[in-house]
Parts: C-alpha cells; sequence; structure tokens
C-alpha cells in the first residue's frame, strides 16, 4: 500500500482519580504493678554415688540383722523467688490505610486515505480502557518509644533501623526519617549498638527520664560538664546511606535539655508523643523527639 492522500484525527479522554485515607488511633494506659513468683527445685542433697553407697549398706544391714530396713531420705528442696513488677504506661497504636484508584482512557481515530491506486479507505477505531484498584490495611500493635535528634545534616535518605526493640527476640524494623539519629548510651564504649537496652526508651518507655539519669552535676542538661557525655552516641547513616555512630560533639552537639513537652502527632507508622530541645556548638538549637514506633 502506498498513500496517496490522508485526513486523519486522533482524540483521547484520560480520567485518573486516587483517594488515599490513613488514620490512627492511640491508646495510652497504665499497667498495673504484678508479683511474679517463680519456684525452682534446687539440686538434690545426695547425689547418685552418695545414694547407691546407701543401698548397698542397707543391703548388708537387712543382712545381718534378717530384718527389713526403712532409710529415710530427705525431700526435695525449693527455692522461692519473688519479682516485683512496677507499673508502667503502655501505648498501643491502631493505623488503617485505604487507598482508591480509579483510571480511564478512552482513544479514537478516524479518518479517510487514499492510496496512490486510487483506493479509498474510511476508517473509525475506538479503544477503552478502565481500571479500579483498592486496598485497606489495618496494624495494630505496641509501641516502643526511643529519643530521636533532627540533626542539621544534609542528608534525605529515610534510614532503616532494624533491632530488637521490644526485646521478644524478634528483629523489629522501622525508618526514621533522613537527616534524624537514634540517640544511643554506648555503655560499655565498644562504639556498636548491643541491643535495644543501649537506645533511650525502651526499658522504661520513658526517654527523656532514662536520659536524666546520667545528669551527674543535677543542672538539667545533659553536657560535657556530665561523667557519662562521651559515652552517649548518635546513631544514623552517612551521604551513601552507610549506617555510623558517632560522638555527639561529633555532629556539633553540645547540650541537651532534659526538659520536654507534650507534641501528640501522629505518623502512618509512628506516633511523636514529647519534644525538647538541644545546643549545638556554634549556638544553634535543634529538636529531640520522643517517637513510638510499631512493633
Amino acid at each position: 500500500m502506498r498513500i496517496e492522500e490522508y485526513n486523519v484525527a486522533l482524540s483521547s479522554e484520560n480520567l485518573s482519580l486516587k483517594y488515599v485515607r490513613n488514620s490512627s488511633k492511640v491508646r495510652t494506659y497504665r499497667a498495673p504493678s504484678t508479683i511474679e513468683i517463680t519456684v525452682h527445685e534446687k539440686a538434690p542433697m545426695i547425689d547418685e554415688k552418695t545414694l547407691s553407697k546407701i543401698k548397698i549398706l542397707k543391703m548388708m544391714l537387712e543382712k545381718l540383722t534378717g530384718k527389713k530396713l526403712k532409710i529415710y531420705l530427705p525431700g526435695p528442696q525449693y527455692e522461692i523467688s519473688v519479682t516485683k513488677k512496677d507499673a508502667q504506661d503502655i501505648t498501643e497504636i491502631e493505623s488503617e490505610a485505604e487507598t482508591l484508584n480509579i483510571q480511564y482512557s478512552n482513544f479514537s481515530a478516524s479518518g479517510q486515505v487514499r492510496t496512490k491506486e486510487g483506493k479509498i479507505i474510511d476508517f473509525s477505531v475506538q479503544l477503552s480502557l478502565f481500571q479500579l484498584s483498592y486496598s485497606y490495611e489495618k496494624v495494630y500493635g505496641k509501641v516502643v518509644d526511643p529519643l530521636i535528634l533532627d540533626l542539621k545534616t544534609p542528608n534525605g535518605k529515610k534510614q532503616l533501623v532494624e533491632i530488637d526493640l521490644n526485646f521478644d527476640g524478634e528483629l523489629d524494623k522501622f525508618y526514621i526519617g533522613g537527616g534524624r539519629g537514634l540517640l544511643v548510651y554506648d555503655k560499655n564504649g565498644n562504639g556498636k549498638v548491643d541491643d535495644a537496652t543501649e537506645l533511650l526508651g525502651p526499658v522504661t518507655k520513658d526517654g527523656f527520664s532514662e536520659l536524666a539519669k546520667l545528669d551527674s552535676d543535677g543542672d538539667n542538661w545533659i553536657d560535657e560538664d556530665d561523667l557519662e557525655f562521651l559515652k552517649l552516641k548518635i546513631w544514623t547513616t552517612d551521604e551513601n546511606g552507610k549506617e555510623k555512630l558517632v560522638g555527639l560533639l561529633d555532629l556539633s552537639v553540645g547540650a541537651i535539655f532534659l526538659g520536654s513537652v507534650s507534641t501528640p502527632f501522629d505518623y502512618y507508622d509512628s506516633v511523636v508523643r514529647r519534644t525538647g530541645i538541644y545546643l549545638t556548638e556554634d549556638g544553634n538549637v535543634g529538636t529531640v523527639r520522643q517517637f513510638d514506633f510499631k512493633v
């Protein structure tokens, strides 16, 4: 076929709609104090070797006396331990995510073509596409609240954190925004995060209170006058997304104020509970926030 003349009209109609609904419900309650009683059986007072000797001696005495003898041995010994667990505040979060996508596309073409062979072709075609998708997710879980510093760094990449936050033996995964870092108390000074007990918050559910215990001079600030200041680190990532654990002064964090106020704000996978401040070595101010992450 060889085209001589043509008249073609193309047209389309397109529609794209997206509806997204995210919601979170936060419940905080105080779990009552409990007393846990554990009973352990102590190791037997008479071992197997001694018991065998006693049995042999019993047999010999029975032969000598001609009488059956009864030997009474001490029964098992038990050790009782009592552990008291103080009342603690527990926060739970319920998140819902609902997404509705609608896409519609209509294509049409019409026209007339005349070939060099003199043939005239009238044509018309139409193509319609429609797609609807819907998703719904509901997540429920307890939350654990480490302290996070909003750093004055240009890194905009999210940081994936993998650590057993609630001490159940399984790794928990959550993201913190770029330019932020987890506050770490490197107790043993080995330069790494051994477990969640070295974060401020997961153990007591109150990171600011845990931090206050390191205020050795009692001035309501964590600074170089405090004995454990150099053991405080920030767990963050570099510009290439590689994890690193660095000292406060290395990121120009000079002092952290121990005061904080309630600033409830819900993200999809976390909740901000409280916010405080820190000062940099050059006199600027940054924020410290207590985040509740779902685990």
